[in-house]
C-alpha cells in the first residue's frame, strides 16, 4: 500500500472512530471555526471600500476614532490541518505507553472578518485612498506574520513534540499547541500594528505611511513562497 492510499484509509478510520494499532497512525481533524472561511472572512487581497460594509460600531478598534475605520484581521489555521497520533511501539521496542503526536497539512494565513468591517463616513474625513492604504497595511502585517509561521514550518524551526496515553489526549495536546502558535503569532502582529499606527499617527503622516507600505510590500514578496490558505 502506498502512502497516499494509507492516508486515505487512515482518514476513513478516523472518521468512523476506528483504530489501527501498530500501523502508521490515526489522523484527527482539528476543530475549525468556519467563520474564518470565505463566507465569513476575506483571505489576503487588495481591499476596496465595498469590503467595509458592516454596521459594526467604529468604537470597536483603538484606532477607529482617528481613522473612522474598523478592521479586524487575525491569523487562522488551514481547515485541512490534522493531528496525527502515531503508536509509540512503532518508534521503540517495549510496551504500549501511548501515542506520539504530529501535524499534517498544517499552514497559516491571515483573514479579515467581514462581520467586523466598518466604515464610518462621518469620521472619515481624509482621502479614501489613504484610509484604505492604512487598513491594507494592517492586513499585510497579519499576513506577513502568518507567512513567517509557514516559513518556520517549512524550515523546521517551528518545532513541537507532544504525546498522550490515548488518541484523544494527543488531539487535545495538538489543539493547545495550535492555539499557542496562533496566540503568539497574533500578539507579534498586533504589536507591530500598534507601532505602525503610532509612527504614522494613524495614517495622518502620509509620507511615513508610504515608507511602511513599501517595507511591507518587500516583505510580502520575500515571503511569496509561504502563502497559506483555507
Amino acid at each position: 500500500m502506498n502512502l497516499n492510499k494509507a492516508v486515505i484509509v487512515l482518514s476513513l478510520l478516523a472518521w468512523f472512530g476506528g483504530c489501527l494499532p501498530g500501523y502508521f497512525g490515526i489522523i484527527r481533524q482539528i476543530p475549525y471555526d468556519e467563520s474564518g472561511q470565505e463566507e465569513g472572512g476575506v483571505s489576503y487581497r487588495i481591499l476596496t471600500l465595498e469590503d467595509f460594509r458592516s454596521s459594526a460600531s467604529s468604537d470597536n478598534a483603538p484606532h477607529s476614532k482617528k481613522t473612522g475605520v474598523v478592521s479586524c484581521a487575525r491569523i487562522r489555521m488551514a481547515s485541512k490541518a490534522k493531528v496525527v497520533a502515531i503508536p509509540q511501539p512503532l518508534l521503540r521496542r517495549g510496551g504500549f505507553p501511548g501515542y506520539i503526536g504530529n501535524f499534517t497539512d498544517l499552514e497559516f494565513y491571515a483573514v479579515l472578518d467581514r462581520e467586523c468591517l466598518a466604515w464610518n463616513q462621518r469620521n472619515a474625513e481624509r482621502e479614501v485612498s489613504i484610509l484604505l492604504e492604512h487598513e491594507q497595511a494592517h492586513f499585510a502585517i497579519m499576513e506577513i506574520a502568518a507567512r513567517r509561521l509557514n516559513r518556520q514550518l517549512y524550515e523546521g524551526s517551528l518545532k513541537f513534540r507532544f504525546k498522550g496515553a490515548t488518541q484523544d489526549e494527543v488531539g487535545r495536546a495538538g489543539e493547545k499547541i495550535i492555539a499557542n502558535i496562533l496566540t503568539k503569532g497574533a500578539e507579534r502582529a498586533l504589536a507591530r500594528s500598534q507601532q505602525f499606527d503610532l509612527e504614522t499617527d494613524y495614517g495622518s503622516l502620509v509620507v511615513k505611511q508610504g515608507s511602511w507600505v513599501e517595507l511591507l510590500q518587500e516583505e510580502m514578496e520575500d515571503l511569496a513562497d509561504y502563502i497559506g490558505g483555507p
